[in-house]
């Protein structure tokens, strides 16, 4: 089973794909009456939280606010807005707020949210937030700088994260993400892994 954003962005969509890689069973749930700007979504790996981050507010006013929804309660309901109501509502810490910091994925294990965010510029910090799921920094942490040689090597002039998704790694559960990188013309994507240690 798989969740997106509609192409409205202002719900959801659930579906399946088949043995052929063919969509198959797609139901639309309406979260919200106006479209959100930057709409994330992801199901917790127990299947238990449907979780949404998006933007709220206007310009230099807007802020990152999550959302958290029973899965049940969104997949019992007939989609239509106001119908369906979230457990929980917040907004992403001050460091993740910055308009510098591009939301660049969002993943969720048990009850922490992981949030990834930062832009292409290779002086530019990227933080990797961990949130409670009722609200609540756990950890922001950087990610290594275009300077450590850690994630890419050589000159950077771009140096972005893209994606993240909870994975198994060696029968554990992992974080995954994308680093894009280089200078124009010869840019490389990267994937890597980050262990939870429980």
């Amino acid at each position: 089973e798989l969740w997106l954003p509609d192409r409205t962005r202002k719900g959801v969509s659930r579906f399946n794909m088949n043995a052929e890689g063919q969509v198959e069973g797609v139901k639309g749930y309406r979260l919200s009456t106006t479209p959100v700007r930057g709409y994330f979504s992801s199901v917790s790996t127990d299947g238990q939280y449907l979780v949404t981050m998006g933007t709220v507010g206007k310009g230099k006013n807007s802020l990152q606010q999550v959302n958290v929804y029973n899965r049940k309660d969104v997949v019992g309901s007939e989609g239509v807005s106001g119908d369906i109501k979230p457990i929980y509502t917040w907004l992403l810490d001050d460091a993740q707020q910055d308009h510098k910091q591009w939301r660049q994925g969002m993943a969720v294990v048990g009850n922490t949210v992981f949030v990834l965010t930062g832009n292409g510029r290779a002086n530019q910090e990227k933080l990797l937030g961990s949130y409670r799921l009722e609200g609540g920094v756990i950890a922001i942490n950087n990610l290594p700088d275009a300077k450590s040689n850690q994630l890419m090597k050589g000159k950077l002039k771009t140096y972005e994260p893209e994606g993240l998704e909870v994975i198994s790694y060696n029968g554990e559960l992992a974080l995954a993400f994308g680093m894009a990188g280089g200078t124009k013309g010869r840019r490389s994507f990267d994937v890597w892994v980050m262990p939870l240690v429980r």
